[in-house]
């Protein structure tokens, strides 16, 4: 061997071939596939003889294969037979070694492709539109980029995809690419922003060597805290305080005083404008700025109480409205100005020229056993008048003996109406200035007809009331011309109770059907409509039970307590061990009473629709945590499970609202979850989401086997768990092969009651078979239509997935509808892959996805 010709020096990547002739002092003719050794790095390879045989020159060859790599250059090492031969013309093996072998220092190998090495984000925060958001995509090694077009980021806000373009600069032997997108209007996201893939958009991105670059997203920033809102805050409504002493302007959202989302509104970021009318009040100005309770502001309150300077006593004719300074001075956390154009709406002030009383009317019980056999009050605002007596028809009041004045607080004794007959007691206040004003007290008694004491008998109800833990609301109170009315309920050692009869409801519910009635405590709120009654499965068999009408029984609803109680806190720390309870542990109860004898005869668990609990949040509570969720408890697993939940902000406290079909123990958690095999997935954010509301569980281990397939029986578990409808309580089973006492029983039989299952055929479910994909849309847009969602009418077509085609012709409409939603996309850009199995991550996206289209839980 005289010599061997090296490659020449440079870089090789993956494909390029690495070439060595060997020279010798004569021809040779070569058998079998002798191969010379070269080093790599650490790595042995074989450069394979090619051709040659029969000259002086033999060549041999090495293709550099991906993920090699030897800075130091390579090595060249000894020839080797491999059971094949190299001799002269007459039969002599020439000598093997190596002599004069060229130089390969130089000759190096970089098969590597360059990687994504780190994404940079944006900062945590609130962006609004015209803001931008930019990202910073960190290369493992520097790359060029050839194209017509140039590298985007895609992210997604909200649900919706946006693309980050890239800002403008050299693409050309830079380890750096930076994109930027800028906040649109309408782009919105609550729970922080998503970044998908990075697409060349027809280019190529290679090392110097060629070296083709993996696109492969690793070690992405933090995105959950990056919030997009672009809505500018808006005046909702006005309330007029007693006396004109202040007006309440609410808005849509928490507003500030600066565009960064900080700062108390002051009064130079709000103008009264006043209009006289012809009134006796002269002026009006702004005094300050105050929440509702009274306090300071500090920022983020959503109603601001307007104090109000009043010059003179206004007599009802004089006008106020309550804008914006200008369209550059109230903002919401984001910066979205609320405009100037933004007004209270034009407010006619209280005449305060003449007296007032209020309330005007009250009820009275004669029944010493009973809630309303107590004094009377009313308050009397006398505007510089005075009072001069009080007389029932032509019987004036003894003032000591039969009334009491303490400022403005007037009190009709007990020891006077008790002497009064059943019926109405007309009392007019004679008033200086030759004015009166009326008082109407409702007298009955409730005495029980017997005065054995037996329980049983039937006391004489001359009127219902309601009852607000001992104290009798006055029904005057209950303005139907509202949407709602809030009955503000003081606790005794934990429990709230307060009972309506059926009759007063249906008394409202004719006058406003979709008017609801608030029991409101401290620690949570119940949100009763006024049609309850129609609401309670199987009550016309209850009061057929017990030879009662609807209008002899009333509703006691409880709210009780419990964070005390240690089972409930045990349940949690078991079944949801990462969880910090925020709020109160509630128990919402309704039982049914017979009004008659004041006996239970029976509890309205569950309900034909879903009603509102509330648990209101910690006041020090200035952001919701992104992972959270509200759980209800379920007594026959003792364990607590999701329920759909939304939150809102009013004054600047949280509030929690609970959707559900049933009573039960409610909570409301801060349940931080991770899983380790899904760090890099492009499910992660849903899938977290999910689980931290209870939705899906993790598989042991701190995993979730994202990409494991679901069954039927378990997808239709966790779909109908998801709806919070409760489970079917009968015995007969719906499909042959599923048997009673099977974990997936109930759920099944209240999938197929609910018409969920519509893609089954026959009498076999086949629960352990896997879900396909069509199936599941099938599933969920019966969902869809359960829930009665208002559909648009516009037609979404499908023809960019090529697979369609394949999808059976009676799903195809339920997967038209999922696209439509976005509760469903395509497995890639251009496959929907309808026959494909359904995956662990695939059920908490659509889980998450259809929550927030039906609006159960939040965007």
């Amino acid at each position: 061997m005289a010599s061997i010709l090296v490659p020449a020096s440079g870089y090789y990547g993956a494909g390029n071939n690495l070439d060595f002739t060997v020279h010798l002092n004569e021809p040779v003719f070569v058998t079998g596939t002798p191969s010379i050794s070269l080093v790599i790095g650490t790595t042995v390879v074989q450069a394979a003889y090619v051709s040659g045989s029969g000259t002086d020159a033999l060549q041999f060859r090495y293709t550099v294969q991906a993920g090699q790599m030897d800075t130091n250059g390579i090595s060249v090492g000894t020839l080797t037979l491999n059971g094949g031969s190299i001799k002269d013309n007459a039969g002599n093996d020439a000598e093997l070694t190596l002599n004069s072998v060229g130089s390969t220092a130089n000759v190096l190998v970089d098969a590597i492709p360059p990687t994504i090495s780190g994404i940079e984000v944006p900062n945590a925060g609130f962006y609004k539109s015209g803001d931008s958001l930019d990202f910073t995509v960190n290369m493992s090694k520097n790359i060029t980029f050839t194209g017509i077009g140039t590298p985007q980021l895609e992210i997604n806000i909200g649900g919706t995809n946006r693309i980050a373009s890239l800002i403008s600069g050299t693409l050309s032997n830079t380890n750096t690419l930076q994109f930027s997108y800028t906040v649109q209007d309408g782009d919105h996201a609550n729970d922080g922003i998503i970044i998908g893939t990075l697409s060349l958009n027809g280019g190529l991105m290679k090392d110097a060597i060629g070296n083709d670059a993996d696109l492969t997203l690793n070690n992405i920033g933090n995105t959950s805290g990056v919030f997009i809102d672009t809505t500018a805050p808006t005046i909702i409504g006005h309330i007029l305080g007693n006396g004109n002493a202040y007006i309440d302007v609410m808005f849509s959202e928490g507003i500030f005083t600066t565009s960064n989302g900080s700062g108390a509104l002051t009064s130079s970021d709000l103008r009264l404008n006043f209009t006289r009318n012809n009134g006796s009040a002269s002026s009006v100005s702004i005094h300050s700025l105050k929440k509702t309770d009274g306090g300071d502001l500090t920022g983020g309150e959503t109603t601001i109480r307007v104090m109000l300077d009043i010059t003179g006593i206004p007599n009802g004719n004089e006008t106020i409205e309550v804008v914006p300074v200008d369209g550059a001075s109230i903002f919401d956390l984001a910066g979205n100005a609320v405009e100037s154009s933004q007004s209270s709406g034009t407010v006619t002030l209280l005449d305060m020229c003449a007296p007032v009383i209020s309330p005007t009317s009250a009820s009275f019980d004669k029944y010493a056993g009973a809630a309303a056999n107590s004094n009377v009050t009313t308050t009397l605002m006398l505007n510089g008048k005075t009072l001069i007596s009080i007389a029932n028809g032509a019987t004036t009041l003894v003032l000591g003996t039969d009334y009491t004045v303490s400022g403005n607080t007037v009190t009709i004794l007990k020891t006077y109406l008790t002497e009064q007959p059943v019926g109405t007691v007309r009392l007019t206040f004679m008033i200086s200035g030759e004015s009166s004003q009326m008082f109407a007290i409702s007298v009955s008694d409730t005495t029980p007809s017997n005065s054995n004491g037996d329980s049983d008998s039937t006391p004489t109800v001359i009127n219902p009331v309601i009852d607000q833990n001992g104290v009798t609301l006055n029904l005057n109170k209950i303005d139907t011309m509202k949407s709602s009315f809030t009955l503000e309920v003081t606790p005794k050692d934990g429990v709230a109770s307060v009972s309506i009869p059926a009759r007063i409801l249906t008394g409202l519910e004719g006058k406003n059907a979709a008017f609801i009635i608030e029991i409101k405590t401290p620690y949570g709120s119940y949100q009763v409509p006024v049609n309850l009654a129609s609401l309670i499965p199987g009550l016309k068999d209850m009061l057929a039970a017990n030879n009662l009408k609807a209008e002899d029984i009333s509703f006691k609803i409880t709210l009780t307590d419990k964070s005390g109680n240690k089972d409930f806190q045990a349940a949690l720390a078991n079944g949801l061990p990462n969880s910090q309870v925020m709020g109160a542990i509630v128990d919402f109860h309704v039982e049914i009473i017979n009004s008659k004898t004041g006996k239970n005869i029976g509890t309205a668990d569950q309900f034909n629709q879903a009603l509102t609990r509330v648990i209101p949040m910690p006041k020090n509570m200035t952001l919701m945590p992104t992972q959270w969720g509200a759980f209800s408890f379920n007594e026959s697993t003792k364990k607590f499970e999701f329920i759909p939940a939304k939150k809102v902000q009013i004054d600047g406290v949280w509030y929690v609202m609970i959707s559900s079909y049933s009573n039960s123990v409610y909570v409301v958690a801060e349940n931080t979850v991770s899983f380790s095999d899904i760090l890099e997935h492009w499910g992660k954010p849903f899938v977290q989401l999910a689980a931290a509301k209870g939705l899906v569980d993790g598989v042991g281990d701190g995993k979730y086997d994202p990409n494991r397939s679901v069954t039927r029986a378990e997808f239709t578990a966790m779909l109908v768990r998801s709806l919070g409808r409760g489970t079917s309580t009968g015995s007969t089973s719906p499909y042959d092969d599923v048997k009673s006492g099977v974990w997936y029983f109930d759920e099944i039989a209240k999938a197929k009651e609910l018409g969920l299952l519509n893609f089954v055929n026959g009498n076999s479910f086949k629960p352990d078979q896997l879900l396909t994909r069509e199936e599941m849309a099938s599933m969920l847009a019966e969902v869809i239509s359960l829930e009665r969602l208002p559909i648009t009418k516009e037609f979404v077509r499908l023809d960019d997935y090529k697979d369609i085609v394949s999808v059976d012709a009676v799903y195809l409409e339920d997967v038209r509808l999922m696209v439509k939603l976005q509760i469903m996309t395509g497995t890639d850009a251009n496959s929907f892959s309808p026959k494909g199995e359904t995956t662990r991550a695939q059920t908490a996206v659509v889980f998450i996805r259809m929550l927030q289209a039906l609006g159960m839980i939040d965007r």
